[in-house]
């Protein structure tokens, strides 16, 4: 069974916790160290068993480094949370959310987890509820909302430019006769296509990509260059052979 601090005066403890940050840092904390501060009744003295609990000072009455914790104003709370829960651990296993949780939640752990009275019992509830007023339970280590994964960007490692395949009736949706891939009524698949290209490309190479592109993916006979054509050929001929764009470029 363990021994829980209790307390029939907690707001002179709580004024004693408050005051840490502030005072010079004894060499010992005594019943005579209390006197001297004003914490002269005998319900003053439930303090020192209060900071040996939360390791605040030792069996001798020495502080501790989480004694100098609590002296960083700015992060009282947040520290102070972290040695009230290091010294509840087994509370905070058992209830979740402890803080938050009625008396009688806790009253009744107190009573699974001791052999004291009722009344014990509930100035157990008091320190700990007071103690948790002092403390500072926000969670700052939650997890932060991952960023929206884009399926494009203007721009890719090593200088490369990154050009989307355009959308539109002879996009992946369909065949070079605009057909659906798949049978009407079906699920639809969509494919999002790139092309990353180096940044010394020029209009030709880029022209010749998009070529590859239309016969390759979409089917488009037209797009593959024909044979050069003997002199003398029809200019309708010299135009077909260099007929190469996808639609939209």
């Amino acid at each position: 069974m363990s021994d829980f601090p209790y307390s029939m005066s907690v707001g002179r403890m709580q004024q004693f916790v408050k005051e840490i940050p502030t005072m010079t840092v004894p060499d010992k904390v005594v019943t005579k160290f209390l006197e001297a501060r004003g914490y002269k009744s005998t319900n003053d003295r439930t303090i020192l068993p209060t900071l040996r609990f939360l390791n605040l000072i030792d069996d001798a009455g020495a502080p501790t480094s989480k004694w100098q914790l609590l002296r960083d104003r700015q992060n009282f709370g947040a520290n102070f949370a972290s040695i009230v829960r290091e010294a509840y651990r087994d509370l905070f296993n058992t209830l979740e959310e402890a803080p938050a949780r009625s008396e009688a939640e806790l009253a009744n752990y107190f009573r699974a987890n001791t052999k004291s009275s009722d009344r014990m019992v509930s100035a157990m509830v008091s320190v700990f509820k007071m103690l948790c007023s002092l403390a500072d339970f926000s969670d700052s280590s939650s997890p932060e909302p991952e960023a929206p994964q884009h399926s494009a960007s203007p721009s890719a490692p090593g200088g490369e430019r990154v050009v989307p395949l355009p959308r539109g009736q002879t996009s992946i949706e369909t065949r070079a006769n605009n057909e659906p891939l798949l049978p009407s009524g079906g699920p639809q698949v969509a494919l999002n296509v790139q092309i990353h290209l180096p940044a010394s490309a020029d209009a030709s190479f880029i022209d010749s990509v998009f070529r590859s592109l239309a016969h390759h993916v979409l089917g488009r006979q037209d797009s593959v260059k024909k044979e050069a054509k003997p002199r003398g050929a029809a200019k309708v001929e010299e135009a077909e052979s260099e007929e190469a764009t996808l639609p939209g470029f």
